[in-house]
């Protein structure tokens, strides 16, 4: 089914033209991590596409209780807080819960997973082999680390047929570096083998499997390079048409030798680049040739609106307004009611309670008292006094 999809994708006339080789877009099925990678470090709409979402999901954390708590006789603290909930947010503030799931977020958005990693105390590199069992207390987690997926790399996959994990990685090789890409600081990379209990595997957008998302820029990703292309051929343009050329036009009877064309051409340079105004030329007449600014507005519009639709974002959210006006209240609607969707189906279950079903289970948590917990997120948005007074008219 790849293979089909490789072959067909951007042909048409039956295969006669062949539109990403034309336009210069990576072929299917080569586009790497590193394509999305150096999008998201470089590209300016690239980066918003992929951090947006991550950001406003998690701009205000959500509250995590234990609601039956009181009805079924559970000793409450003064602020009438469980012994569970007690100790996960004084986990989640000593680690920085928040800030790191935020990362894991950005950075699974980038390729097709990320991996949050858990720093267990008293570990070695040997024992990252080994499944995480039991710790001993919540001061066992040390800290938390984030890996894209070119830094987590899928070592061993669950080959038992009677495992629950059947067919989900076992083990991954991280790639562990304090210089990030930058240059060496002093701390050598190194590659550790880790288990996978010892890490929680982050995608999203899944399709046929629990593995691989899809990279919020895949869909917009030859737009993307569309709208680079707009830009950097309208900023040549707009250089070489403001940088007007400056014509000399020698009478046919000036008597002029190569000396004389020699102090030419060094007062002609002296006008372009020494912002000299005066010049004296016997026989030489100059004048500067007509040139027009590209107007690319339109162009570049179309291309927001195309990338805003691939992304999942209102363009006026996306790009903001060139008027300088606020995007209207159903686009901000529209787009936070997604986040909303995005947080209950996406960042609840497959980081939050993923984080914290593992610290229960492997007892850096205490068990919540009730036997369940819940998530409760603030609401992101509100109608203004306007819109409540306009409801209750009507």
């Amino acid at each position: 089914r790849a293979n089909l999809v490789r072959k067909v994708a951007g042909q048409q006339f039956g295969g006669a033209r062949d539109i990403y080789a034309t336009a210069g877009y990576v072929a299917q099925g080569q586009v790497k991590f590193e394509h999305y990678y150096g999008l998201y470090t470089r590209g300016d709409v690239a980066g918003r596409i992929v951090d947006m979402p991550a950001k406003t999901t998690w701009r205000t954390p959500p509250e995590i209780t234990e609601p039956k708590a009181e009805a079924m006789g559970v000793t409450l603290d003064a602020d009438g807080k469980t012994e569970f909930i007690r100790a996960f947010e004084a986990m989640a503030k000593r680690v920085r819960l928040w800030q790191y799931l935020t990362r894991a977020d950005r950075l699974a958005g980038i390729g097709r997973y990320s991996v949050l990693f858990l720093g267990i105390k008293n570990t070695t590199d040997l024992m990252l082999k080994e499944p995480l069992v039991s710790v001993s207390g919540s001061e066992d987690l040390l800290y938390l680390s984030v890996y894209h997926e070119a830094n987590a790399v899928i070592k061993e996959w669950e080959t038992d047929v009677s495992s629950p994990r059947f067919g989900l990685p076992k083990l991954y090789e991280l790639r562990i570096s304090n210089a990030g890409d930058n240059a060496s600081t002093g701390f050598n990379t190194q590659k550790l083998i880790v288990h996978a209990s010892r890490l929680l595997h982050i995608a999203e957008d899944l399709t046929e499997d629990d593995v691989y998302g899809r990279p919020r820029l895949e869909r917009a990703l030859n737009r993307l390079f569309d709208l680079d292309k707009v830009a950097a051929s309208t900023g040549e343009a707009y250089w070489q048409m403001v940088a007007r050329i400056l014509q000399a036009k020698v009478d046919a009877d000036a008597q002029i030798d190569d000396a004389d064309l020699r102090e030419l051409d060094d007062k002609l340079l002296e006008m372009v680049h020494s912002l000299r105004r005066q010049f004296t030329g016997q026989g030489v007449n100059l004048e500067w040739l007509s040139s027009d600014t590209p107007n690319v507005g339109q162009v570049a519009d179309f291309y927001f609106s195309l990338i805003a639709g691939a992304a999942g974002i209102p363009k006026r959210i996306l790009f903001g307004s060139e008027m300088g006006t606020l995007a209207s209240e159903t686009d901000q609607a529209t787009y936070l009611g997604s986040i909303n969707e995005r947080q209950e189906q996406f960042a609840e279950p497959m980081l939050l309670r993923a984080f914290i079903d593992r610290m229960v289970s492997i007892k850096a948590l205490p068990a919540p008292a009730t036997g369940e917990y819940n998530v409760v997120w603030p609401t992101l948005y509100e109608e203004s006094d306007l819109q409540k007074a306009e409801a209750s008219l009507k």
